[in-house]
């Protein structure tokens, strides 16, 4: 999460990055951004609604979403926003 976190600081103007809190409490995901030192906003997903929405079934997973509120893509896993040379382009 620190490549999506310099993700959202590096590209502020034009990109909005928000993490999910699947079904956990809030508490859960506060403490986790504390502990990890994320300054990213944190979206409850607590009965799995938006996770069904926007078909995410593993683990990290990241969804696209443009100013419309249309999934663009979606990225299984873990990837290094910041390094990885097959990193997406939008």
């Amino acid at each position: 999460m620190p490549s999506l976190q310099k993700l959202a600081t590096t590209r502020a103007q034009d990109l909005v990055v928000l993490t999910v809190n699947f079904k956990d409490a809030p508490r859960s995901a506060e403490q986790f951004m504390a502990q990890t030192d994320l300054q990213l906003p944190v979206v409850s997903d607590r009965d799995g609604a938006r996770a069904r929405q926007w078909g995410v079934r593993v683990f990290p997973s990241t969804v696209l979403i443009d100013s419309q509120g249309v999934v663009r893509s979606t990225v299984r896993g873990a990837i290094d926003w910041i390094n990885d040379p097959c990193k997406i382009t939008f």
